[in-house]
């Protein structure tokens, strides 16, 4: 998967807050005044999952409520009134930031890390540089996704994070690319674990997918319904387990190349 990266102009900081700042936030306006007249589904707080001041979105027929900013499902806080927690796992557990005693640590450190530059030939090293995190995602056939998600902002890679339900600003590991990489892979609630499917859930000696595997997932339960053979919908020919391997070894490959382009193109039909 190749990614185009931006040349960022020298000495330009970051922006401090998440790519998922609140999309409803224009330019001289308050979070406030841009939702006044919306009634009371909604409520201005401090987000546990993104560690920002934004609105949330009740979810009709619930307790939880959704962060405008980053999409991470909440609840309201049992010991700040100012604050959001976040629903962790399938709701069954609820963390509070400011009831942390770090929390004002954490914050400091993701508006620093977020602001950081980055350069062309940073992102090239951390890239292709070594270490244990990579190693892991190489001999898992995961290196491809791995480098994509090494490539992107820290902010990005908070954001998918957090759409898999992981709280990657709370984790020690938060500013090194290669290990919030390798959580949003690996994690039990990462996303080889959202590709295992059927009796594989229940088998602890199951080997999870690498990422033709996970590729397959989607394509087969997205992509080809059951009255349909593979070569009805792709062309690419598919690949099984011996050839998979193979190929997510190394970060180049043209058959995972055309797999994943095509795959692309379906997501992109249906989007229009």
């Amino acid at each position: 998967v190749e990614q185009k990266m931006p040349t960022p102009q020298k000495g330009a900081p970051a922006a401090a807050g998440l790519c998922c700042a609140s999309r409803s936030k224009g330019k001289g306006a308050t979070i406030r005044s841009v939702h006044e007249g919306e009634g009371k589904n909604w409520r201005e707080a401090f987000c546990s999952w993104c560690y920002e001041e934004t609105v949330h979105y009740h979810i009709a027929q619930t307790q939880s409520w959704l962060c405008d900013a980053c999409k991470g499902r909440t609840t309201e806080s049992q010991t700040s009134g100012d604050c959001m927690a976040r629903l962790e796992g399938k709701g069954r557990r609820t963390v509070c930031a400011k009831a942390e005693p770090q929390w004002q640590q954490i914050l400091a450190r993701k508006r620093q890390v977020l602001a950081e530059d980055r350069s062309v030939n940073q992102i090239k090293y951390e890239m292709t540089r070594e270490s244990p995190t990579r190693q892991l995602a190489a001999s898992s056939g995961m290196l491809r996704p791995f480098v994509l998600l090494v490539s992107m902002t820290p902010s990005l890679r908070a954001l998918l994070a957090v759409q898999l339900g992981l709280s990657p600003l709370s984790q020690s590991s938060f500013g090194d690319p290669h290990e919030e990489a390798w959580q949003i892979l690996s994690h039990k609630r990462g996303l080889r674990t959202t590709c295992v499917v059927g009796i594989n859930k229940l088998n602890p000696f199951a080997s999870p997918p690498d990422w033709v595997g996970c590729l397959n997932h989607m394509a087969v339960t997205q992509f080809v319904p059951s009255y349909m053979d593979w070569g009805d919908m792709f062309s690419s020919e598919r690949m099984d387990r011996d050839d998979s391997q193979q190929e997510c070894s190394r970060v180049h490959s043209v058959k995972v190349d055309k797999y994943e382009t095509e795959i692309l193109e379906k997501i992109a039909k249906q989007q229009r």
